[in-house]
């Protein structure tokens, strides 16, 4: 498909374990970071998946849940007992006062036998560990480089935000920030070969929070940064027909190398929707919000089934975004050349054609003379390279012409244009380079064009 890196969810041996369709085995409810779950194999399994992913050229990352364990982990049955010098791994209070900083749950329960009440925002069988503990901290470390000295490429980070509450500050702490800048160093120090950190920071409209989780060029803290903000604008301009884009249209740091957001349409969480539950069969939709994700600036992450357009599971909570793989559709799509998975494979080889170019510009909207449609001009750091226009028509409606106007330079900035991509029955869509205005001509409904510029 096209893919280069591979983020597998949490495999350590956790409590919550079953087969049945309909039984929640998230594994962010750890026993033991050291074991594989027995459901999913043995190390040499994983090992194995890691070696196939590098034959292919590929890199894989793992989720690492650092903010809490299972209460069936034996750290925590002996904090509760008081036993192996483990009472202070986690957070425990005598009055148990405190809110929850993800909202009205409780997030402090009793335990009789410790005669203590212990955070768990999260989920009473979710303890927080204790990051104020110094032997916490290093057994964390101890977690990911094992891993990563097995041939792993990088971690996830679960729960970021929350690792160590200072004061009456339980999300977003400086001591949270200072942790992960010192764990960046660590790994980098240690690994000749380049290992990234993506930071799960689930933040929305509240940018310069996020941003802050990049560090600084002189201290970096996660290369990658989940960007929430970007997938509710790509989808929600799919679904309506008509385009928010303009109120997500984010770019990547600059001033920090390599530092990216990382976006999805749909994830393992309740965060939006599979595409098959959003529009049903109509993959001309299910595509255009593919190609969408696939041509902004953050790095797209793709949930597995978004190219087949999966649908949920007939069930409630998170556990019906988790469904099995439809293999069969899959077949029938890969035997189709105009499908959505292989529009995706032209989308991310474009990318990667143009790596730079999209991940590293500068995002500058075109306004519409009508809200259906969107277009965007892709500005390199590199002045050598040129610039791309992005052409995306929400709407179910063809048009003969589409009407844009620049908001900054005059359009005669560009004299030539080449399309370098487009999704099925858009091929013969048309660019006409005025000097107030940019004309597309017999742009078809729900499709998307990219053109280069020339200067």
């Amino acid at each position: 498909m096209g893919c280069d890196v591979l983020w597998i969810s949490p495999f350590f041996e956790c409590a919550g374990k079953g087969t049945a369709i309909d039984y929640n085995m998230h594994g962010y409810d750890t026993t033991d970071y050291y074991a594989v779950n027995s459901l999913f194999g043995t190390e040499e399994d994983v090992l194995a998946l890691v070696a196939e992913c590098h034959e292919r050229g590929m890199k894989i990352i793992f989720d690492f849940v650092p903010n809490h364990t299972s209460s069936a982990h034996p750290w925590f049955k002996d904090s509760i007992a008081g036993k192996n010098g483990k009472r202070d791994w986690y957070v425990w209070s005598e009055d148990g006062k405190g809110s929850n900083p993800m909202g009205a749950s409780p997030a402090w329960f009793y335990n009789e036998e410790a005669g203590a009440w212990y955070y768990a925002p999260f989920w009473e069988h979710m303890p927080d560990l204790n990051y104020k503990n110094a032997a916490v901290q290093k057994e964390m470390r101890s977690v990911v480089f094992y891993w990563l000295d097995r041939g792993f490429d990088g971690i996830r980070v679960d729960a970021a935000r929350y690792l160590i509450e200072d004061g009456s500050r339980s999300a977003d702490s400086d001591s949270t920030h200072q942790w992960f800048t010192d764990l960046h160093a660590r790994i980098q120090k240690r690994y000749k070969a380049p290992k990234v950190m993506l930071g799960e920071i689930w933040l929305e409209r509240r940018r310069d929070s996020l941003e802050a989780y990049f560090g600084s060029a002189e201290k970096p803290e996660f290369d990658l940064v989940t960007d929430f903000d970007t997938g509710r604008a790509q989808l929600g301009s799919v679904l309506i027909g008509a385009s928010s884009l303009p109120d997500a249209s984010y770019e990547n740091p600059h001033d920090i190398k390599g530092a990216a957001y990382a976006a999805f349409l749909c994830n393992h969480d309740e965060y939006q929707s599979r595409l098959g539950s959003v529009f049903g069969n109509d993959y001309k939709r299910i595509t255009l919000s593919l190609v969408l994700a696939a041509l902004r600036p953050p790095v797209p992450i793709i949930y597995y089934g978004q190219e087949i357009g999966l649908a949920d599971m007939n069930l409630s909570g998170d556990i019906r975004h988790r469904g099995p793989f439809d293999w069969q559709t899959a077949q029938k799509l890969l035997e189709q050349s105009d499908s959505s998975i292989h529009v995706l494979q032209k989308a991310l080889a474009l990318r990667k054609q143009y790596a730079t170019t999209i991940t590293d510009a500068t995002v500058e909207d075109l306004s519409p003379n009508r809200g259906q449609c969107a277009a965007y001009v892709l500005h390199p750091q590199d002045s050598s390279q040129k610039d791309m226009l992005c052409v995306f028509n929400f709407s179910a409606n063809d048009f003969s012409e589409y009407i844009f106007t620049k908001k900054q330079k005059p359009l005669s900035v560009w004299t030539k244009d080449e399309m370098i991509f487009a999704t099925p029955e858009a091929e013969g869509v048309g660019l006409v380079l005025e000097d107030e205005r940019l004309v597309v001509t017999n742009i078809p409904a729900r499709s998307a064009v990219v053109f280069l510029l020339d200067q």
